[in-house]
């Protein structure tokens, strides 16, 4: 190689070096971290039915409970926000983050949190970490309809017992949610929805009034509904990940109708029936490349059950309860993959 290139070659070196040498000195001599932290109360808004509230968040991961103990506020909201990192001498909390914008005393109870939208041009703000969490306290006597809009951030919520919920909307695009409902509660309409995360749904001697969505586009669900009340359909939407689903003991106050649908992806459904349902089960579980299982158990001459599987490639099978045709309610589910095999257990 002749010596002017590797010369060449290595000055050019040399500078990047020097210059990658300087920029870490530079980066952690104005190393540092910027926190703060928002406390908000909200009243009583005097209006007829449930409370609304709204939660809009670029960056956070959210936590939804409810009181233990007597309080006067209808909602409290503790935000908490760090950043930390290289490049922070000179900077604020203004060079990341819009002041959180809130709402109280009306029929809407908001809270908008959200990033800088310019900060991307100064690359200083490339190198530091921001963790952004948001606790919501409810009260157990009061009802509300919970709308969470989260970009980046996982959802949670813990609702006791004997609590009324009207609708519950949780929807992230990065991130997991997480919802447990527990005994005696009611619950309206619900969504959990995320792009890229896990949904876990557990509700036990729960009241569901409407509609059931439990969606993830790259994540698994695992969801198990025991002792409780169906009335509207249920769907289960995954685009890359697996569904766990567990049916345990309930009761239909409507014939309702399941939407199973997996792209890529197994999914697992675990049935239990020893009560009378007083009304009945339709639907189909589908996807296009992944096994189905289903677990069937019932204890009930009053329940029938079919269970129709399909494969393009793979094997399927197929059961129908000898009771099938005498029973007064039934499960009745289509099962149906393109790529993968449909298993299926039962003992009734």
């Amino acid at each position: 190689m002749n010596k002017k290139v590797i010369i060449a070659i290595l000055a050019i070196s040399a500078i990047l070096t020097a210059g990658l040498v300087i920029f870490g000195i530079v980066g952690y001599a104005t190393a540092g971290t910027i926190e703060k932290s928002y406390q908000f109360t909200y009243t009583n808004s005097s209006i007829s039915g449930p409370e609304n509230i709204d939660i809009d968040s670029d960056l956070a991961k959210v936590n939804i409970h409810y009181n233990s103990t007597p309080m006067d506020a209808y909602m409290e909201a503790n935000l908490s926000v760090r950043v930390e990192g290289l490049f922070m001498e000179g900077k604020t909390f203004a060079n990341f983050f819009d002041e959180p914008v809130t709402v109280n005393n009306s029929a809407d109870k908001n809270i908008q949190f959200l990033m800088k939208q310019d900060q991307w041009f100064d690359p200083s703000t490339w190198f530091s970490t921001k963790i952004v969490a948001l606790y919501i306290l409810l009260r157990t006597d009061v009802e509300y309809n919970i709308d969470v809009d989260v970009s980046v951030g996982d959802v949670s919520i813990n609702v006791p017992e004997n609590v009324s919920v009207g609708t519950l909307e949780l929807l992230t695009s990065t991130g997991s949610i997480s919802a447990d409902l527990s005994e005696n509660s009611t619950v309206n309409t619900i969504e959990l929805i995320t792009s890229t995360g896990n949904v876990v749904f557990n509700s036990q001697y729960t009241n569901h009034k409407s509609l059931i969505t439990l969606q993830t586009s790259t994540g698994n669900i695992d969801s198990t509904i025991s002792d409780g009340y169906i009335d509207g359909n249920v769907r289960i939407l995954t685009s890359t990940g697996n569904s766990i689903l567990r049916f345990y003991n309930l009761t239909y106050e409507t014939n309702s109708v399941w939407d199973i649908d997996g792209s890529t992806g197994n999914i697992n459904i675990f049935i239990q029936q020893d009560e009378n349902m007083y009304a009945n089960v339709s639907g189909s579980a589908i996807t296009s490349t992944g096994n189905i299982y289903v677990n069937y158990k019932d204890w009930n001459s009053l329940i029938g059950v079919r269970l129709d599987g399909s494969t393009s490639t793979g094997i399927a099978e197929d059961y129908i309860s000898s009771d099938f045709n005498t029973a007064t309610y039934h499960y009745d589910l289509d099962l149906t993959t393109s790529t993968g095999n449909v298993n299926i257990d039962h003992n009734d």
